[in-house]
């Protein structure tokens, strides 16, 4: 009976030797995964990071770009403002000269225009 109960009691050592081992190895391998996943966080957080940044500047240049439109515009309309004023001076001129001039068939060309 002795025998039999120290049998049982190497197996049962045994038993929990070999787990203790597959134990430690699948938490070894469990630990190198973990490595492998902060690694990787690492790399995505540095990725998110940059993007961040070009996403910073993208924005920079697209408010940029919006003030060189809006300026470009303020340009434009003035341009066309000194068009305007020109024209109408020399419609005011070419009026005001020609309302005193009577062609050659007896009638005011002002009144025409």
């Amino acid at each position: 009976m002795r025998n039999r109960s120290q049998n049982h009691s190497k197996t049962v050592v045994q038993d929990t030797v070999n787990v203790g081992t597959e134990t430690a190895a699948a938490l070894k391998s469990q630990t190198e995964q973990m490595s492998r996943i902060v690694n990787e966080l690492d790399s995505i957080h540095f990725s998110i990071k940059k993007a961040s940044q070009l996403v910073k500047e993208i924005g920079r240049q697209v408010a940029t770009d919006r003030c060189i439109m809006a300026l470009l515009f303020i340009l434009v309309i003035g341009v066309i403002a000194v068009i305007i004023v020109k024209w109408w001076k020399m419609l005011t001129l070419f009026v005001n000269q020609s309302s005193n001039f009577t062609g050659h068939m007896g009638f005011d060309i002002g009144f025409i225009i």
